[in-house]
């Protein structure tokens, strides 16, 4: 995802991102990953909802660019 599409989806969903060149904007401090922090999101269950998700982000993204 581009970093303008990934910011869009941080604003949207109140969640961070992983990628160092997105702010988190609109995200409670708490859920912030710091520089020194170990995350590891890969997991049975996250991988099985990309399926409902990345096409979620898409149509986010297209209609942002509308």
């Amino acid at each position: 995802m581009s970093r303008e599409g990934q910011a869009l989806a941080v604003k949207s969903y109140e969640l961070p991102s992983a990628r160092v060149d997105v702010p988190p904007t609109g995200v409670l401090r708490q859920f912030v990953i710091t520089p020194d922090q170990k995350i590891f999101v890969e997991s049975e269950e996250f991988n099985s909802r990309q399926e409902k998700w990345i096409p979620e982000f898409k149509a986010l993204v297209e209609s942002a660019q509308k």
